[in-house]
């Protein structure tokens, strides 16, 4: 489960990366949307495209590519079938176009520090060769 800090830090990652999509005019679906094979972070659409965001947030002493490498190929399998039961259960969103983003945050979450979002990868995977 991990220590407070960490969860916080999680949580502060989230609304980091959900506001700066906002302030692109993307709308927020859902946030830590959970099901029985996982959680999708951030649920965003804008136009005919539903991105499931994924948001990995570090501390400044974690500077490796651990938010890359944490998104293995049986993560990518759990969070493609969370999107796939996410459509299910909101009809109005099947038509959209599903892409799969991931978002590097680094920073604290403690008051005087601060977050900022490193780097966003557009598609970071597909769904292809996803069993």
């Amino acid at each position: 489960m991990g220590t407070p800090h960490r969860a916080e830090l999680g949580l502060a990652g989230e609304a980091l990366v959900r506001h700066w999509l906002e302030d692109q005019g993307w709308h927020c679906l859902a946030q830590r949307w959970t099901c029985r094979w996982g959680e999708l972070d951030l649920v965003m659409t804008r136009g005919n495209t539903l991105a499931c965001v994924e948001v990995k947030s570090r501390s400044r002493r974690g500077l490796d590519a651990g938010g890359l490498l944490a998104l293995t190929p049986a993560k990518q399998r759990r969070l493609w079938r969370s999107a796939e039961l996410f459509l299910v259960l909101h009809p109005r969103c099947q038509q959209a176009v599903v892409r799969f983003d991931l978002a590097l945050v680094r920073g604290s979450a403690l008051p005087g520090d601060g977050l900022h979002l490193e780097t966003y990868l557009v598609g970071a995977f597909d769904g292809d060769g996803i069993e």
